[in-house]
């Protein structure tokens, strides 16, 4: 993994070598063990480079190729190298390293942007032409790795994160209609970003820039690669092989590689393969929270799995005290308020992990492409006759069911509400109403000295993704919003903020575009069938894993942040929202009203709490 930056156009000659080293250092954590430089008149490339194949200095870069005179600066992995490197060698092209970087060059430089099409992994790549002074940024088919870009009168400038941008090209605007977002959902999806005149590029397009003029296309269309699959037997048997090669591609590595292991169905699936295919113990790493142990007990499944493929196990211990002396630099380190609060303990995992190992393998992207959420349930429940019938009686229930968060029933008093928040909608109003974080808490009210909360951007950006899907399958219609909007918006920049702030790389082999597009290509009902999430992957991997894991209810990867708003984090929390209060970020006078509402224990607020903490602490940063 490394991270990336560059301009390009007559804006290069006027940037300083201290502001490019300034904007470099600012990203240094994403590849501690190298750094390069290249310049000339009308373009600057810089690289971090965090070592994962090739430790040598063949793999430097920005690395230039001397008979056409091509710059790449490349963040990523494309784990099939070396059967491209073999197809370029039949060419009559000679390599230098043994890396993957000379190769996606060489394949760059050999078949253009239809190179793109044959790389298998994550990456985000900036190549240059120094005759023609074209610059071409393009980004994995979904969106794993991250590519930042913002377009001036001079030129154009882009890396890896917004910071460096910042640092190269200050713009300090706002952008209202992801203020908006944000306040719906938690966070921001390409090609959106905080920031109004910066983007984020799309996962599987690029951009192609010359003389001014820039072109975005995309490159990858998802669901026009395969034949449909129809049969359940023929789905089983390729989506195995599938699975198992997407692992083994990624423990190739000359570092450590280990693997995240919560005890879920994912990444015990993740674990038991690469067991087969590891010749030594596979070091696994879970959560644990000390005095939480009914919020989530994740470890305990963790244990069970390591003992069956005996792996080296870890558990790392999350504590109020630990996560508030990590909570500045894990805040500090966003570049847009980002609302997921397992990105707290996905940090702190991911800074003991790198203690041990380099790379990480992970169960990431499984719940978005097998149906593994609740949601999907509920779109399962909304076809069923007597749900309209039920309607007045699961709303009394949740009338009655207690709201505190302490109480083992809160959480079916959440999942009724937010069931009956969509039971009168079409398909894409319920989606929504299902994304949207808050359920009752007047949010404009926080915010409406800077802008008005509006679904309407999402509800237009649903209904076109809906429309991608040509199927009449809602299911599939919404699995494909979700891995457009919630993988890469919230999921993939999680997992990578996380482990890029400490210098580790994590591969999630359920990413791999063949299962996304096997399992794309299946009905709605190989993945939710009978009222079971996941079944087809449930089925696959029944061999591996124990009953007791294949049959466990779904457990969010969070922490009690509620409970700690009541307690340990209730000056903190008022002392950062009266800050920001003051600088203009906010309304106090309405979130007081939704704390006492969850202080008294008459609804848990604390997503929407935490919300309103993650905008303050960023809004305190910023102005």
């Amino acid at each position: 993994m490394c991270g990336i930056l560059g301009i390009v156009g007559s804006i290069a000659n006027s940037i300083e070598d201290n502001h490019i080293l300034n904007a470099l250092d600012s990203i240094r954590h994403r590849g501690p063990d190298d750094s390069g430089i290249w310049r000339d008149k009308d373009a600057i490339f810089g690289h971090t480079r965090l070592s994962i194949i090739d430790l040598s200095e063949m793999a430097h870069q920005p690395m230039l190729s001397e008979n056409t005179g091509h710059i790449l600066v490349y963040n990523g992995e494309v784990y099939n190298f070396l059967e491209l490197r073999e197809e370029l060698s039949k060419k009559g092209i000679h390599f230098k390293s043994s890396g993957d970087t000379e190769v996606v060059l060489a394949a760059l430089i050999h078949w253009g942007e239809k190179a793109l099409n044959k790389f298998n992994g994550m990456f985000a790549i900036a190549w240059y032409d120094c005759q023609t002074k074209e610059l071409v940024l393009a980004r994995d088919r979904f969106g794993v790795k991250p590519l930042f870009y913002e377009e001036t009168k001079g030129g154009v400038v882009f890396s890896s994160e917004i910071k460096a941008i910042k640092k190269l090209y200050s713009n300090q605007t706002i952008d209202l209609d992801s203020v908006s977002v944000y306040f719906t959902i938690g966070y921001n999806y390409a090609p959106r970003t905080i920031w109004k005149n910066i983007c984020k590029l799309p996962g599987g397009y690029f951009l192609k820039w010359k003389n001014g003029k820039s072109e975005l296309r995309k490159w990858y269309e998802p669901n026009q690669m395969v034949e449909k699959i129809k049969d359940w037997k023929t789905g089983k048997l390729l989506l195995r092989r599938e699975l198992e090669d997407a692992v083994k591609i990624r423990l190739l590595s000359d570092v450590p590689v280990g693997a995240f292991l919560s005890g879920g169905i994912d990444s015990s699936i993740v674990v038991g393969l690469m067991s087969q295919f590891s010749k030594r113990s596979v070091k696994t790493f879970t959560v644990a929270y000390n005095d939480f142990v009914n919020y989530n007990d994740d470890s305990k499944y963790a244990r069970l799995i390591s003992r069956r493929f005996k792996t080296d196990h870890t558990e790392i211990m999350v504590t109020p005290e630990k996560v508030k002396s990590f909570l500045p630099n894990i805040l500090d380190s966003l570049d847009e308020p980002f609302a997921d609060a397992a990105y707290i303990p996905t940090y702190i995992m991911c800074k003991e992990v790198k203690k041990y190992v380099t790379v990480a393998l992970s169960g990431d992207g499984a719940d978005e492409v097998f149906a593994g959420y609740s949601k999907y349930l509920g779109e399962y429940y909304m076809k069923k006759w007597w749900v309209k019938i039920a309607h007045p009686f699961l709303k009394n229930l949740s009338n009655i069911l207690p709201a505190s968060y302490r109480n083992p029933f809160t959480q079916y008093n959440r999942r009724i509400k937010r069931f009956l928040s969509g039971i009168e909608t079409n398909p894409v109003f319920r989606h929504l109403k299902w994304m949207s974080l808050s359920t009752g808490a007047n949010l404009n009210d926080v915010i409406n000295n800077i802008t008005q909360v509006s679904t309407n951007i999402i509800r237009s950006d649903i209904e076109k993704l809906f429309q991608e899907v040509q199927e009449d399958d809602i299911l599939n219609k919404i699995l494909h919003t979700d891995q457009s909007i919630l993988l890469e918006g919230d999921m993939l920049p999680k997992i990578d903020f996380a482990s890029m702030q400490n210098s580790l790389e994590v591969r999630s082999p359920f990413l791999d575009f063949r299962i996304i597009e096997l399992v794309n290509s299946m009905p709605g009902n190989f993945k939710l069938r009978n009222g079971k999430k996941k079944a087809i992957l449930l089925e696959v991997c029944s061999d591996l894993l124990p009953k007791k894991i294949l049959i466990r209810r779904k457990q969010g990867f969070n922490i009690p942040i509620g409970e700690w708003f009541r307690n340990e984090y209730k000056d903190m929390f008022w002392d950062i929202i009266t800050t920001a209060h003051n600088k203009g970020g906010l309304n106090i006078k309405p979130i007081d009203i939704i704390y006492k509402e969850h202080l008294t224990e008459k609804f848990d607020n604390s997503r929407v709490l935490w919300l309103i903490f993650v905008w303050s602490w960023w809004w305190s940063k910023h102005f």
